[in-house]
């Protein structure tokens, strides 16, 4: 199969002082979700949804395609995934959280129970170990589907074990 791996474009980013850095959605603060850029969320999961759609023309399945990524990459692949109109292989969360939690599960239709696996450092600086936690707890409200693994004392970051584990959950369900 192919991997495509897409990077997030250059934008200005509140909490970098404005500055332009690679990012898929603006971020006002690491804290709190009651800020978030909505309209750049969307936009950034309706491009991750355009590249699933030109696979699914291309002849993929969409249950052949899996959506995945790592912090802010993670959460796109979360909300693109779980709004998805077709129903998908699976979602591979990495250090990240379910952004526009409060839409959930109402805006989720074809993938209320995709297989989904949630890796993330208990020692995570920038997206607090909590936050997985509470995005495992939300998903499981309407998919139980869901398995967060964690790894003691990893920041933000990957190490061999999570990547064995991507490993083994890709393997199930291929």
């Amino acid at each position: 199969g192919e991997v495509y791996l897409p990077n997030a474009p250059s934008i200005p980013v509140t909490i970098n002082m404005g500055m332009r850095m690679p990012a898929w959605y603006d971020i006002a603060s690491l804290s709190e979700f009651d800020s978030e850029d909505e309209t750049g969320i969307k936009k950034s999961a309706e491009y991750v949804k355009q590249l699933i759609a030109t696979e699914e023309e291309n002849g993929i399945p969409s249950n052949k395609i899996f959506v995945g990524g790592f912090s802010q990459g993670g959460a796109v692949a979360l909300y693109s995934g779980l709004t998805y109109k077709n129903k998908l292989g699976g979602i591979i969360g990495l250090s990240c959280y379910l952004p526009l939690h409060r839409q959930f599960p109402v805006s989720c239709t074809a993938n209320k129970d995709i297989p989904i696996v949630l890796c993330h450092g208990t020692g995570d600086p920038v997206v607090n170990y909590r936050f997985g936690e509470m995005t495992c707890t939300k998903i499981k409200l309407f998919n139980n589907n869901v398995e967060l693994k964690s790894y003691p004392g990893m920041g933000h970051t990957q190490c061999a074990e999570e990547l064995g584990d991507i490993k083994r959950f890709l393997n199930k369900l291929c």
